[in-house]
Parts: structure tokens; sequence; C-alpha cells
């Protein structure tokens, strides 16, 4: 009876979805968010966003890749409107290729939303300035959530919205993510 218990506490257990666990992590000058998730990007009215899918290493240590769907509107209405940009793509972040001052990255590191191209680094990184720009505040905004369906996407939702900051580095839970009071879009 005892290992009949364990058996259904144990799989109760792994029934329980992974995304109670996942975090999403906010540095300096980027946004790390868990495969699947969406992230917001707005900037002077236009509200963009990503979703990574597919993540998977590579051979070498620290490189990967991922499939991505982004969406954009360029007047900030519903994401899901048909006039809203749609792309499907794919990014790599792989190892150098050549040797010393000659060594260059591979080209297809970049996420396009809409008119804006980011920096993807693996596993689940995107940039938060436009790509191969340095660390410099471009007025993007960016605001990590907890949706994974589109349709139930709002980015006028009480997420907590992060810019470029120097010496910034922390961690939250996917809990933490709505319910931080609205922040008005800064120009």
């Amino acid at each position: 009876m005892l290992a009949m218990a364990t058996a259904i506490a144990l799989l109760a257990a792994s029934a329980e979805p992974a995304v109670t666990t996942a975090a999403v992590e906010v540095a300096q000058s980027q946004v790390c968010i868990p495969e699947g998730y969406f992230l917001l990007v707005r900037r002077n009215g236009s509200v963009g966003a990503i979703r990574l899918e597919h993540v998977k290493a590579l051979k070498e240590p620290g490189t990967g890749e991922a499939d991505y769907q982004s969406y954009f509107s360029q007047d900030g209405t519903a994401l899901t409107s048909p006039m809203a940009v749609r792309r499907h793509g794919k990014v790599k972040d792989a190892a150098l290729a050549g040797l010393g001052r000659l060594a260059v990255q591979p080209k297809d590191t970049r996420l396009q939303v809409g008119p804006f191209s980011f920096d993807y680094g693996f596993p689940g990184c995107v940039g938060m300035n436009q790509a191969g720009k340095a660390e410099l505040d471009e007025g993007f905004e960016f605001a990590p959530t907890d949706v994974v369906d589109l349709a139930k996407l709002d980015p006028d939702g009480p997420w907590r919205w992060f810019r470029v900051e120097k010496n910034r580095r922390i961690r939250l839970s996917l809990g933490e993510l709505r319910g931080a009071p609205r922040t008005a879009p800064q120009p």
C-alpha cells in the first residue's frame, strides 16, 4: 500500500509543469528567457514580441541554436492583428570562425522583430540594443512574460519593463513578472 501511494505521489509530481522552476535573468544589456515564453519589446509606440523554441546546444560548450517567432506592430495595436508583421527564423550562437583579429561571428545570430534586429545568445538571451551595437540605451524596453500563447499576450498588461542599465543582474521567477506597477514608455 505504501509503495502504491509513493508511486501515485511520484506520478503527480512528474505531472507538474516544468515552468515552476523556470526563471528569467535580466542583466546589464540582455534578457534571458525560458524556451517557449514571450519577451515583449517596445519603443516609440511600437511593440513587438519574441518567442524562442527548439533551443538546443551545439558541440562547442556555450554554443547553441534556436528557432524563433516574432510579431511586431508599428502603432502598438494587437500583435494578433492581420496588420502585425510576423517572422519565423533560426538563430545560432556558434563559435567564432577564423583566427585572431580575423575571427568573425556567423551572421545568423540576429533575431528580427519588425524593423529591429537584436543579438541572440545561447541558450535564451536577447540583447537589449540593436544587433552589433555597443551596450548603449537606444530607448528599447523589454518585458519578460509568463505567457506562451500569443492570443493571451497583452502588451499593456502589468509587466515589469527593463532598459539597458549598468551593473544590473537580477533573476526573477515567472511568478514575479506580473503584478508590478505599469511603467510608461520613456522617450
